[in-house]
């Protein structure tokens, strides 16, 4: 399948599509290959797609990150805590 990848200054798809725009370059992909489900794990690499494993393991974990970080209700109400018991420890 012919598409059309904008890559960045890292050669790392940036963007994948089917039809032609400014800058775009063109490459032949199986249709079933992977970087039709998770194209920014990909580099161009002398004209041919390469998995980039550690960037993928990054987002992953950067993605881990992000869910298990608390709400910013969860926040206000640390911050909450820590105010009163800073307030209420000068009171004491």
């Amino acid at each position: 399948m012919l598409v059309f990848l904008d890559i960045n200054n890292e050669n790392r798809i940036v963007a994948l599509s089917s039809t032609k725009s400014d800058n775009n370059i063109e490459i032949e992909v199986p249709e079933e290959h992977e970087v039709f489900s998770v194209p920014f794990i990909f580099k161009l690499e002398n004209g041919q797609l390469v998995k980039d494993e550690v960037y993928q393991q990054q987002l992953i974990r950067e993605k881990e990150e992000q869910l298990n970080k608390p709400s910013v209700e969860n926040q206000l109400e640390l911050l909450q805590k820590a105010l009163d018991d800073l307030i209420l420890g000068v009171m004491l």
